[in-house]
Formats: C-alpha cells, sequence, structure tokens
C-alpha cells in the first residue's frame, strides 16, 4: 500500500481565508453554546456525557482551524 499523499490547506473557488476563518469561528460559537447547555441540563446520563465530549472536542478543532485559516491569511495576499 503507497503512503498518502499530504495535502496542504487550501482556499475553495470564491471563498477567502477571512470567509473560512468566520465560518470556523460561527461553529465555535455553536458548540460552546451547546457545551453551556449540556452543563446547565446536567450531566447525569452516560450519553450526556459522551455528548458533552463531543462538543468540547469539536470547540476545540473548530479554534484550531481558526488559528491556522489566520496564519494562512497573514502569510498571503489576503485572498
Amino acid at each position: 500500500m503507497a503512503p498518502r499523499k499530504k495535502t496542504g490547506l487550501y482556499a475553495m473557488p470564491g471563498r477567502g481565508a477571512k470567509d473560512d476563518a468566520r465560518l470556523a469561528l460561527t461553529g465555535a460559537s455553536y458548540h460552546l453554546h451547546q457545551l453551556k447547555t449540556q452543563l446547565e441540563m446536567g450531566l447525569s446520563e452516560n450519553n450526556q456525557v459522551m455528548l458533552f465530549h463531543w462538543h468540547l472536542r469539536d470547540f476545540f478543532w473548530e479554534l484550531v482551524a481558526v488559528k491556522r485559516t489566520l496564519r494562512r491569511f497573514a502569510s498571503c495576499d489576503g485572498r
């Protein structure tokens, strides 16, 4: 089996780095809201804990996406 080729981040046609960062921030905001809601309701059942962990992981990765997108935006001409 041949090793997989590594691909870098690239912008989708018609969408710039600013748009990508805004979308990732929107996703992070959604997951943060879900985390707050889960904490207010309490984590009494196992599936609630799993859902909390799922939103926590997604919140983290959305923030990573924002950081990488902004870094890409800073290193190029901004298109």
